[in-house]
């Protein structure tokens, strides 16, 4: 199933997206950070595939926008025929044309979903996303310079 039950931090139970990636309390949480990452047409046929109680009424209050501190994830969903115009010197990971920067917006959404990525993985993800913000002119986040 898509949504795994995690440890948080704290020791507590959590829900995230997938294998891997960040553990959050809330599983709505959760939910949004799967529309994030597979767009919402692949999200709604992997829910339904994989069935979940919960994940309806985030989804429709996700689609329709009205969920606001979300509401970027929706902005910065790429569709497959956008992404394969992105030269692949604008890709965080460009083996797998993931982790696109056509702008600020997709630096942003990038940050925030560089740790789905394989452990592997993440700390070369990170520099070329780096590379990439300064050849643009982009701002990173603090944590981060």
């Amino acid at each position: 199933m898509p949504l795994e039950e995690c440890k948080l931090p704290n020791g507590k139970s959590g829900t995230r997206w997938g294998g891997s990636g960040k553990c959050y309390k809330d599983k709505k949480d959760a939910i949004r950070q799967g529309i994030a990452i597979e767009g919402p047409a692949k999200f709604e046929k992997i829910m339904k595939t994989h069935g979940d109680e919960d994940w309806d009424a985030v989804y429709k209050d996700y689609v329709k926008g009205t969920a606001d501190k979300w509401s970027y994830f929706a902005e910065a969903y790429i569709s497959q025929k956008e992404r394969d115009k992105i030269p692949a010197e604008d890709f965080g990971d460009p083996a797998d044309k993931k982790y696109p920067v056509r702008n600020q917006q997709d630096l942003d959404a990038a940050v925030k979903l560089v740790g789905r990525a394989p452990p592997e993985k993440q700390a070369a993800i990170k520099e070329r996303l780096k590379k990439i913000a300064k050849r643009k002119g982009l701002k990173l986040p603090d944590s981060w310079e």
